[in-house]
């Protein structure tokens, strides 16, 4: 096949999680664009950062972004001679700059991308229901609502809704931004990545704290209301799959969270989850995915309800996801799959998971004080068997020098760091509130 080196776009753990499966697969060093050097991508043996405000041009009607990947292009391509550059990006609003600039980009770069009318349609949560709908699978209740309005508007549109005032006089919620990609560039203290509302004075309240903070962008002026859909943490799951340009599903993962993150910036991030095989819900999203005419990665957010068992499906993400190792520590590499279809031009049988694994972020002792009898039971089978997988804590990057030391010591801290946040956000006294009853999937899993 001809070489390849990869090019990844960002700066977090999902950055560091494509690096680390590029060098287990291929044994490459990944060149990272990003704006920022942040601790998962700093100090590392398999990452060379490329600065954006380093590359950026002047007079150019293109984001900061697009200009650093314009400009390095000429540069790695004679650094990397005869090697096509593999580009990847694994967050809604770098996938959004490659797409709608890919005539240009892919002057120098390859890469998977879905057109981006159906990129735009994917990412927009008033669209996304009807389109997901076609294919057996359903979104919660919810209406949308424009910030641009006095929030006292707003409140009333919401509760005239009669399906959802009728949902929200005995369950909470959820507020959420209906494009993804514009707000995740906004920072403010106090600032939720999804807001949950159990009264209508909170949503009043969180309503005009987004009014002030969102009126000058119009891009993320848009909102969701939508119901909760009950159950705590282990009610979610995750699935990853990936189309090839042949509009085959080749590859398909799955895990079972059991603790999510519940710190305000990163809420709803699965951090401890199980991977296991879900049939009945892999066809519908394949049925899904080839009926639109996906291309490239996509990571599917779903929930079953509690108390009905109705199986929602929150939103597609047009990427990887940041949770992307628990394939690699399955034995199911996406990165091969990827270069199999963008690099060899070669179709491949559907890659499925090898092995049940854990992968999480967190130390599996403050995991363990977090759930309940039977999620407890499966986290100490696979501490057992030596089967938790973190993705930062690659033993590859842990030599003696500087570096390697340096590495080390941000590793530890970051992993022990959880203590601090989750009690601070999240303490056990409240988690208990949630309930402890684990989601049974074996129905799903047959």
């Amino acid at each position: 096949m001809q070489d390849f080196h990869p090019v990844i776009i960002g700066s977090d753990i999902g950055t560091y999680a494509l690096a680390r499966s590029f060098h287990e697969a291929y044994g490459k060093t990944s060149s990272v664009v990003a704006s920022q050097i942040l601790g998962p991508i700093a100090h590392s043996r398999i990452i060379q950062v490329f600065l954006e405000k380093d590359y950026v041009m002047h007079d150019v009607p293109y984001s900061a972004l697009v200009q650093a990947l314009l400009t390095l292009g000429p540069q790695l391509q004679r650094t990397f001679a005869g090697q096509k550059l593999l580009l990847i990006a694994n967050a809604d609003t770098y996938v959004r700059d490659l797409v709608s600039h890919y005539d240009v980009l892919s002057t120098y770069y390859t890469f998977a991308a879905p057109s981006f009318s159906l990129l735009q349609q994917v990412n927009d949560k008033e669209v996304f229901p009807s389109l997901i709908k076609q294919y057996g699978l359903q979104t919660p209740l919810s209406c949308s609502v424009d910030l641009a309005d006095e929030p006292r508007a707003v409140l009333d549109q919401i509760m005239d809704n009669h399906e959802l005032a009728v949902n929200f006089a005995t369950h909470a919620l959820i507020l959420k931004p209906v494009l993804s990609s514009g707000y995740e560039k906004l920072s403010w203290p106090g600032k939720y990545k999804v807001y949950t509302a159990h009264s209508q004075d909170e949503l009043f309240r969180i309503i005009s704290d987004l009014h002030v903070h969102a009126l000058e962008h119009e891009e993320v002026r848009h909102f969701l209301a939508q119901r909760r859909v009950e159950g705590n943490d282990s009610y979610n799951l995750s699935i990853t799959a990936y189309v090839d340009e042949s509009n085959r599903v080749t590859l398909l993962g799955s895990a079972h969270v059991l603790l999510e993150d519940h710190v305000p910036t990163a809420l709803g991030n699965p951090a401890c989850m199980i991977t296991e095989s879900y049939p009945k819900i892999y066809q519908k999203v394949c049925n899904f995915l080839t009926g639109i005419q996906w291309r490239g990665f996509a990571n599917f957010d779903l929930k079953i309800d509690e108390h009905t068992h109705e199986l929602y499906c929150f939103e597609m993400n047009p990427r990887i996801g940041r949770n992307l190792y628990y394939n690699t520590a399955s034995g199911l590499n996406p990165m091969r799959v990827l270069v199999a279809d963008m690099i060899e031009h070669r179709a491949i049988e559907t890659q499925r998971l090898k092995k049940s694994i854990c992968y999480s972020v967190l130390p599996p002792r403050l995991a363990l004080r977090y759930l309940g009898d039977s999620s407890e039971r499966a986290l100490r089978t696979h501490i057992r068997r030596g089967s938790v997988y973190n993705p930062l804590y690659y033993p590859f990057e842990f030599d003696i020098s500087k570096r390697g030391l340096l590495r080390f010591a941000y590793v530890s801290i970051a992993y022990l760091n959880y203590w601090r946040k989750f009690y601070r956000d999240f303490p056990p006294s409240v988690a208990k509130t949630t309930g402890t009853t684990w989601l049974d999937t074996t129905d799903i899993t047959l």
